[in-house]
């Protein structure tokens, strides 16, 4: 921060698997262990604009696989045609983990989806969110 404590001066930006895990060799129960990663970007402010101050490229680790590049985020999302056939049968009552169940056995396989069943539950949510408050509008002018 600046000395008026409004403009941020620097940033950095580090890969998650930086540092050190306390358990050597063993999954964490929220993700994959740190291996000690020095990967990093510095993002320095200088006369208006943003400049690189730093970058460290070197990994210590192999990149993600072929096979695990679908699941992603940036490469994961749920389809149009999957958006609309939830939305179809959430009408009818089918729990979500019915409907991804379904969606797989559609594509030949879960993993040819292209979004996990945690996406499949945030798009839900989101239609319900939208549609919050707008219960009253709807019952108006059915009847």
């Amino acid at each position: 921060m600046s000395k008026d404590n409004t403009t941020l001066m620097r940033k950095e930006y580090v890969y998650y698997k930086q540092g050190n895990s306390k358990v050597h060799g063993e999954k964490h129960k929220r993700g994959l262990p740190k291996v000690g990663c020095k990967a990093r970007i510095v993002v320095v402010r200088r006369s208006g604009g943003y400049a690189i101050s730093i970058f460290v490229e070197g990994h210590n680790h192999p990149l993600t696989s072929p096979a695990r590049v679908p699941f992603l985020k940036s490469y994961r999302g749920v389809s149009n045609l999957n958006k609309t056939l939830s939305d179809q049968l959430s009408l009818v009552n089918v729990k979500t983990n019915k409907r991804f169940e379904f969606f797989g056995v559609q594509a030949g396989g879960i993993e040819n989806i292209g979004c996990t069943q945690r996406d499949l539950y945030n798009y839900g949510r989101t239609c319900r969110e939208e549609k919050k408050g707008h219960d009253e509008d709807l019952l108006y002018m059915h009847f």
